[in-house]
């Protein structure tokens, strides 16, 4: 399992996380949008950091992950 960094962890926070169906999601917020696929484990994302095997999970999987999991409150909570 891949470890999960800080810094990527709060970059995370601030993206938009649209549903476009069938476990596919669009992330935007950053320089450019990037798609994350859920159907599978591990989530695939189709930016570099995820298909060069950078440490860590990319912070668009991330942010799919805190915007379907995590309360409204405890998001606000990680911003400050």
């Amino acid at each position: 399992m891949k470890a999960l960094d800080v810094g990527r962890t709060r970059r995370s926070l601030a993206l938009d996380v649209e549903e476009l169906g069938d476990g596919v999601f669009r992330v935007t917020g950053g320089k450019e949008p990037h798609s994350v696929t859920t159907s599978e484990v591990p989530w695939e994302c189709d930016c570099a950091d995820a298909r060069y095997g950078s440490a860590g999970r990319c912070k668009h999987v991330v942010a799919v992950y805190f915007d379907r999991q995590l309360d409204s409150r405890v998001r606000d909570a990680l911003q400050t």
